[in-house]
């Protein structure tokens, strides 16, 4: 193993702190759950320039293999054999996997099959008549088969390769913000490092990785690069396998930029990170927030409720006006037509009972139309819900415009924000 000199290089701040200043602002103001007037609400404390130094390290190894190729040839073949299995035969000697019985149908005046109905059964625990007689159960031969794979070995040879590769390791463990804050950043413009690259920021302390770290990765290394080997084996099978492994390893520290942000909402200081060389990247472990989203979360729930419990009682009165008092009107019309019939009078009755069924088809009617309303209510509860809040959102992004707008005095950012 041999080990190249670490080297050091720096990312210089390709955004300035306006930038990552409005980044922070666009980043609140687009949060839901960031109050209204988070973006002119919030009063920048300061903006630190910051160096965060992480090592890359570099494995570049070369494997040579050896190994015995192995070369198959594979098929499939039709296996058949012979098998013992109880069939069962009926009167008319058709066979039959499953038992079953024969009866006789004394209405229709012939012999039918049957099969088993332990519930129903009456005799011997077969289904039909007392005449029912089950089949009869005889050993039969029977062939069987399957495709079975088959392989043959065609020949062998020795072979040999090499394989030349590279593997990077970012070693960011440090810094949780990384992978968010530079996950964009494409190998842009680097310096060497001196004293002079670094002026006017806070330079973070080098970690470099240790002996066990340095182990762990070429350990991992070398079993991607016998991944690889293998990978290039000819033939279907190998045996025989050796691999020489040869690395060397290069260390680099690159520091990036990053603007350690502190502001103020409502006399709280709240403190983010802001990327110094990829805009709008933004890292924040805690932000203002409001009960906005909640209270209209649960005023949308209690909404719901009160409209599936209105439906509830639609539907209530619908079965009782539609079923109920319909059969009750219509036993009421029939009976009363029995009597005109029987000349013992009826006909107010009739016309009675006849109104009760109308109302009462009516009155469903209206039920049945209000059940409809309340059910698009429903539905409409939630897009209501989604629009307050993407209304709510375009305010806070135009409240945003508005400070982000250079060309505005305070007084009229103030003015124009209020107005929003």
């Amino acid at each position: 193993m041999s080990e190249k000199t670490t080297k050091a290089e720096v990312i210089p701040f390709s955004v300035d702190s306006k930038s990552a200043w409005h980044s922070v602002l666009k980043y609140l103001a687009q949060k839901e759950d960031t109050p209204v007037d988070i973006a002119c609400g919030s009063c920048l404390v300061s903006s630190e320039r910051m160096y965060y130094p992480v090592e890359r390290l570099t494995i570049n190894y070369e494997a040579q293999w050896n190994a015995t190729s192995i070369f198959m040839r594979y098929w499939t073949e039709t296996r058949t054999w012979l098998a013992q299995e109880v069939h069962y035969f009926d009167r008319w000697g058709r066979e039959h996997n499953k038992p079953g019985f024969d009866y006789y149908d004394s209405k229709k005046g012939k012999w039918k099959t049957g099969t088993f109905n332990p519930i129903e059964s009456r005799v011997r625990g077969y289904s039909g008549s007392a005449s029912a007689r089950p089949w009869d159960p005889r050993e039969v031969t029977v062939q069987r088969a399957e495709d079975v794979p088959c392989e043959e070995e065609t020949g062998r040879r020795n072979s040999s390769g090499t394989v030349k590769d590279s593997i990077l390791n970012v070693l960011s463990e440090r810094y949780p913000f990384f992978e968010k804050l530079y996950g964009s950043y494409n190998n842009g413009e680097r310096n060497t490092y001196s004293d002079e690259t670094v002026k006017g920021a806070t330079v973070g302390e080098v970690v470099l990785a240790d002996g066990e770290k340095k182990k762990e990765l070429v350990a991992k290394a070398g079993n991607l690069a016998q991944e690889k080997c293998i990978q290039q084996i000819p033939g279907q099978k190998y045996a025989n396998f050796s691999m020489g492994f040869k690395h060397e390893i290069e260390s680099a520290v690159w520091y990036y930029p990053a603007y350690k942000v502190v502001y103020k909402y409502q006399d709280k200081q709240y403190e983010c990170l802001v990327s110094g060389c990829v805009v709008g990247c933004v890292y924040e472990t805690a932000a203002p927030a409001d009960d906005f989203l909640n209270t209209i979360s649960q005023q949308s729930e209690t909404r719901k409720k009160e409209l599936n419990q209105s439906k509830k009682k639609a539907t209530k009165q619908i079965l009782i006006a539609g079923v109920v008092v319909e059969l009750i009107a219509i036993l009421g019309i029939f009976y009363n037509l029995v009597k005109i019939t029987a000349g013992e009078g009826g006909k107010v009755g009739v016309i009675v009972w006849l109104v009760i069924a109308v109302s009462a088809i009516v009155f469903s009617r209206i039920m049945f139309a209000k059940r409809r309303r309340i059910k698009s209510d429903i539905l409409n509860v939630d897009n209501e819900k989604e629009t307050t809040v993407q209304n709510r959102q375009d305010r806070k992004m135009r409240i945003f415009d508005i400070m982000a707008d250079d060309n505005l005095a305070d007084i009229e950012k103030e003015k124009k924000c209020k107005e929003v």
